[in-house]
């Protein structure tokens, strides 16, 4: 069904989908998770659940399906009485998945230094040089997409399924954070000198230090998240879609 026939569809801009009827289930969950972690379905926001039935072409029955399965991950929280909405994360959640990434990037630097082959070595630099391009450039939207590529190229390639998935699972619920977070002063250089000091490390293979460097860059940034939080730069909770917006002046952090 065409995204035009729903009214809120066309006050959100949501773009027209192309779910294939193959693995249906697991399509509607990608896709309704993708539209919380970008923003389109915002923290505290009501699940429009007919909206989305019409958006998408299907029944109540899959997409509820779908919702618990998010909800399992997270992203959205069940009511009796309300339905299903967008879980606003707390400080204090946010705090702990940082503490799981940094541990997990900790163990995946080691991993790498010790067994990781000359050609990752080669791509990850490649990456970290890029990212190094794109912030002189000021192509921000980019450098935050070379920097999201090296840190998954980094845990994905460490040798350790489990912590990758582990990873992954974390490391989506932050990836808006991340990327609307208000830098405070001139963050972005002092990151990208992070990002040096662990790229330094993994090619002298040096995991001691490559762990250390890593550990430091993640702390950097749950501080800037938690101060744009904590000084609400960023809405934690939105009763009302109606009224919810995009933070103006946001830029990515590394």
């Amino acid at each position: 069904m065409d995204i035009e026939t729903s009214d809120t569809g066309r006050r959100q801009g949501w773009r027209r989908p192309q779910l294939k009827l193959t693995a249906l289930h697991e399509e509607l969950v990608a896709r309704v998770r993708d539209m919380i972690v970008e923003g389109e379905l915002p923290p505290g926001m009501r699940i429009p659940e007919r909206d989305l039935c019409e958006h998408f072409g299907v029944s109540r029955t899959p997409l509820r399906e779908a919702l618990k399965v998010l909800a399992s991950e997270g992203f959205v929280t069940l009511s009796p009485n309300r339905g299903a909405t967008v879980t606003a994360p707390t400080v204090e959640m946010i705090s702990q998945r940082f503490e799981v990434i940094a541990a997990l990037e900790s163990s995946a630097a080691r991993l790498v230094c010790e067994h990781g082959s000359d050609a990752l070595l080669s791509e990850l630099k490649a990456l970290h040089e890029k990212m190094n391009r794109l912030h002189g450039g000021h192509d921000l939207a980019s450098y935050f997409a070379a920097n999201q590529q090296f840190h998954e190229t980094l845990v994905r390639e460490c040798g350790n399924t489990i912590l990758a998935e582990i990873h992954a699972q974390n490391a989506i619920h932050l990836r808006r954070l991340r990327f609307q977070s208000i830098l405070f002063g001139n963050q972005s250089k002092h990151f990208l000198r992070q990002h040096e000091r662990v790229m330094r490390a993994l090619l002298a293979r040096d995991s001691r230090r490559a762990q250390t460097a890593i550990q430091a860059h993640n702390r950097s940034l749950l501080d800037c998240v938690r101060n744009a939080l904590l000084q609400a730069m960023i809405p934690q909770q939105l009763p009302d879609a109606q009224t919810s917006a995009q933070p103006s002046g946001s830029v990515p952090l590394t």
